[in-house]
Order: structure tokens, then sequence, then C-alpha cells
């Protein structure tokens, strides 16, 4: 069974919930809120993470932004 990833339109809960088919999204209620008013928000993937190093850097480290995809400098 799928795993579905909702948004509550009454109160903006956002909840995941497993789904049997497409017919049975319809009857799904927030469980926060009871609302029935229900969005099936856009799921992502997941990825095995390793505990290893980063393959791809995340800071180039202090300076001016270098132009590189990954790099977050901002001074």
């Amino acid at each position: 069974m799928p795993m579905y990833e909702f948004e509550c339109d009454d109160c903006g809960k956002e909840f995941e919930t497993l789904v049997r088919r497409e017919s049975d999204i319809p009857a799904i209620s927030c469980p926060a809120c009871a609302g029935g008013r229900v969005t099936k928000m856009l799921s992502v993937p997941s990825a095995k993470v390793s505990a290893g190093p980063s393959l791809m850097p995340m800071n180039c480290g202090p300076g001016p932004n270098c132009g590189k995809p990954w790099c977050q400098r901002t001074g």
C-alpha cells in the first residue's frame, strides 16, 4: 500500500496515511480536526543517506559566492 502525504484544507495540518486505492482518497479525513477536505500533496521519494563524508560540498568556506551550484556563501 502506498503512503501519501495530505494537507487539511480546514486546519492546515500535514499528515501521511496509507491508501489502498485512489478511490479511497475522498473518504480520508484529517487526524487533527476530523475535517474531510484534504489535498494530496506531492511526495518526494526518500534517498538512502550514508554517515560518510558528503559527495557534494554545501559550502566552500568564507568569502563571496564562487558560482558553483552548491555554493551557499553570501558574503
